[in-house]
């Protein structure tokens, strides 16, 4: 049974909704910033002239390392952006793109992340690009992070929860 206070409102009703639902909040937000998000590596070493070796070290995961992967990759000869086009419900499209690297004579993507960002991809393709044609640079890295917007959402989670559950917690103990 729900209690009422002297003026007959649910106090336990109005504490477990206001509580709860901002404490459901904090938890999302929190598996967001501890589980949400990869950052993948690409690193590069020249070994003769025209002979490049790679690795790509993939880490799943936000502040918590859920998965962890590390292939060599074979002798990279390029890269390119990669594009890919979606239509949502309504019908919409959009495109959206990601790194592919030419090995072996093979397109194999350096992530499974595609983005928006055309440039930023492109800026990375012609760092390749730039240390492929110079024989001078016997290393190269390039670090794709996909972990802010994992951050930025979470922490709205956590933020947003922590506030209401507070405003609800302190107003429903005043009822009393």
């Amino acid at each position: 049974m729900v209690s009422p206070n002297a003026s007959g409102f649910p106090i336990r009703l109005f504490l477990l909704i206001g509580v709860g639902v901002p404490a459901l909040f904090v938890v999302i937000g929190s598996l967001m910033l501890l589980f949400w998000g990869s950052v993948t590596e690409l690193d590069c070493r020249r070994i003769e002239s025209q002979q490049i070796k790679c690795d790509r070290y993939h880490r799943q995961g936000g502040l918590m390392t859920v998965g962890e992967t590390t292939m060599a990759i074979g002798t990279l000869q390029g890269a390119k952006v990669g594009r890919q086009e979606y239509t949502d419900s309504d019908r919409r499209s959009y495109t959206a793109y990601n790194i592919l690297l030419v090995v072996d004579g093979e397109e194999v993507p350096l992530t499974q992340t595609h983005t928006s960002d055309y440039w930023g991809r492109k800026a990375a393709v012609d760092e390749i690009e730039n240390f492929l044609a110079d024989e001078s640079r016997s290393s190269l890295s390039i670090r794709e992070d996909f972990r802010l917007n994992s951050f930025i959402l979470g922490g709205i989670f956590v933020v947003l929860g922590t506030v209401v559950g507070g405003i609800f917690l302190a107003v429903g103990l005043n009822l009393r």
